[in-house]
């Protein structure tokens, strides 16, 4: 793994592949090694950039709520680090939701978007208001129950019963995050920053 410090924390990523430049972007809670069944197999064609964003996997929280103009500037931080002007752009849920973001500021680097299980527009406030009772929920009680929901949201009942690997990889991605990161990514996860304006 690779280190490198973006505003006020430090990132951690992996480089693999050989090619034009393409940055995969994993889903919340799970960190870079949800790539792993499938990286292997694009890297013949590609150089791949495989960050843990901000409070994921083995990256530092930072200061404050995890907000996509954070997650954009890191972003732009780890491309500048590895000297990739343009590159292909693969995010899956809150990895997409930052793409929206990094798209506004930073487009110019942007040679295609692949976005997964991801949306542009701004929350409900049904949304926000779930969000913010989970934070406050894993401050008070741990990660434990929290995990064990989004392992039955994210995983459907053939897989948790027929792939007990799957599961048991996809805990202890989650397991890496404390209270704190799930706290500040549940804060600042929306869609679009509320000073995202109208472009």
């Amino acid at each position: 793994m690779r280190l490198l410090h973006s505003g006020d924390t430090q990132l951690s990523y992996e480089v693999m592949g050989d090619g034009p430049p393409a940055v995969l972007l994993h889903p919340f809670p799970l960190n870079h090694h949800f790539w792993d069944a499938a990286a292997p197999a694009v890297s013949t064609r590609y150089r791949l950039l495989l960050p843990d964003l901000r409070a994921h996997g083995d990256s530092e929280l930072g200061a404050g709520p995890v907000t996509m103009a954070k997650l954009a500037d890191d972003l732009a931080a780890l491309c500048r680090e590895e000297g990739v002007s343009k590159a292909i752009f693969v995010g899956v849920s809150i990895g997409g939701y930052l793409l929206f973001e990094f798209w506004r500021r930073y487009r110019e680097q942007v040679r295609a978007l692949v976005l997964a299980n991801t949306r542009p527009g701004a929350e409900t406030a049904e949304g926000k208001t779930n969000r913010l009772q989970v934070a406050d929920r894993v401050l008070n009680e741990g990660t434990a129950g929290f995990i064990e929901e989004m392992l039955t949201r994210l995983i459907s009942p053939v897989t948790r019963s027929n792939r007990p690997d799957i599961v048991e990889a996809a805990r202890r991605m989650m397991q890496k995050m404390s209270p704190d990161d799930i706290a500040e990514v549940q804060r600042g996860m929306p869609g679009l920053d509320s000073d995202a304006g109208d472009d």
